[in-house]
């Protein structure tokens, strides 16, 4: 779900996971918000936020490619699972992790 809550910067959020029964700040969960403003500019440096990818992370590496991202780091073997580096079709730069 995309919601409008500040007008005067066009910002837009995406919540994930969104469940409009659940009130995320409260809920206890892990959870995000993706934000799209007037005032944000994408970037591939800076911080380097992981995302959860469970249960395998070579499926989303699979469809990287045909949604307009290149992978920088391919599905790599940790002690604690699998990591990877892309680059989203707008340019930021995103790690990836998962157990398979």
């Amino acid at each position: 779900m995309t919601t409008r809550i500040f007008p005067e910067t066009n910002e837009e959020l995406t919540f994930f996971p969104y469940n409009p029964d659940v009130i995320q700040a409260t809920s206890g969960r892990v959870t995000g918000v993706l934000t799209k403003s007037d005032t944000n500019t994408p970037s591939n440096c800076g911080a380097l936020i992981y995302i959860n990818t469970s249960p395998e992370i070579q499926l989303i590496l699979d469809k990287v490619e045909k949604a307009g991202g290149k992978i920088l780091e391919p599905k790599t073997s940790m002690p604690f699972g699998f990591i990877a580096v892309i680059v989203d079709s707008e340019g930021n730069r995103i790690g990836l992790h998962s157990e398979k």
